[in-house]
C-alpha cells in the first residue's frame, strides 16, 4: 500500500485554526474550546498533518 504524504499545514494562531475549520472568530485570542462537531470543514483526517504554534489539548 502506497502512503500519501501531504505538506503539513502550519497553524500560527487559534484564529487561523477557527478559519480553517469554518468556525466564527474566537471570543478570546489566547484561550478557546472547540467542539469538533461544530466544525464545518473536517481538516482532521488520517492524511492531514498540522504544525501548531500553540498547545492543543484533546
Amino acid at each position: 500500500m502506497k502512503s500519501i504524504h501531504t505538506k503539513p499545514i502550519n497553524v500560527n494562531s487559534i484564529s487561523e485554526l477557527y478559519r480553517l475549520m469554518g468556525l466564527p472568530k474566537p471570543k478570546h485570542p489566547l484561550i478557546s474550546l472547540i467542539k469538533l462537531e461544530d466544525a464545518s470543514t473536517p481538516i482532521f483526517d488520517a492524511s492531514t498533518s498540522l504544525i501548531l504554534d500553540f498547545i492543543l489539548f484533546q
